[in-house]
């Protein structure tokens, strides 16, 4: 049987619905986009400032940082807002634990990532 399964997963969180598919050979931690922008998050695990790297500057970034449980979880942003192709998240103010990075442009999803904070 082919390795790339294909699963769909259902995420609810903060009582937003949103579908990500994922691949069976995927690791935890790997990068999703769901569309043509292409975009780098790193450090993966993060210890205080992660850094969102865009292959175009995105109109009207939102980006929303989400616990395990599908709570918002307050994170500085800054960045985006003047045209650049670059953010930074302050994740130094949140616990120790793995959370999920979704970025939006407008009211389109375009990317959703795990991230590990230690």
């Amino acid at each position: 049987m082919n390795k790339s399964i294909f699963l769909t997963a259902i995420f609810l969180l903060s009582g937003i619905v949103f579908i990500n598919t994922a691949s069976a050979d995927d690791k935890p931690g790997s990068t999703k986009n769901t569309s043509r922008v292409s975009i780098v998050v790193f450090p993966n695990p993060v210890m205080n400032i992660v850094t969102v790297t865009c292959s175009e500057p995105i109109q009207q970034p939102i980006v929303e940082t989400f616990n395990v449980n599908g709570q918002r979880v307050e994170t500085p942003v800054t960045g985006g807002n003047d045209g650049s192709n670059k953010m930074d998240i302050d994740l130094s103010a949140i616990a120790p634990g793995i959370y999920i990075l979704k970025v939006m442009s407008g009211k389109e999803l375009i990317h959703v990532q795990q991230l590990i904070k230690y």
